[in-house]
């Protein structure tokens, strides 16, 4: 509630590995931040912790969209970073 962010299931989400590859990966794992969908000019993040303001901040100048921010659980999170940089 006190971040204003919604919530995000990301286990009920399909992400394509590309769309998390528009991050930096020491970016994505560093700060457990992904891109999970872009939709006109607006970039949709989900992000483990919504109070990370350098974290935000790193994104908006790497990107020429509007970012707007989900929260989703840290293992998600993981789980997602886990199959786009070290598929089995």
């Amino acid at each position: 509630d006190r971040s204003k962010c919604a919530y995000i299931p990301l286990d009920c989400y399909d992400i394509d590995r590309h769309m998390v590859k528009m991050l930096p990966e020491a970016l994505t794992l560093g700060r457990l931040m992904i891109p999970f969908d872009v939709v006109s000019r607006t970039m949709m993040v989900a992000v483990a912790n919504p109070f990370d303001t350098a974290g935000k901040a790193a994104v908006q100048q790497l990107v020429d969209y509007n970012v707007q921010w989900h929260l989703a659980s840290p293992d998600a999170i993981f789980k997602v970073l886990q199959s786009t940089y070290r598929p089995e």
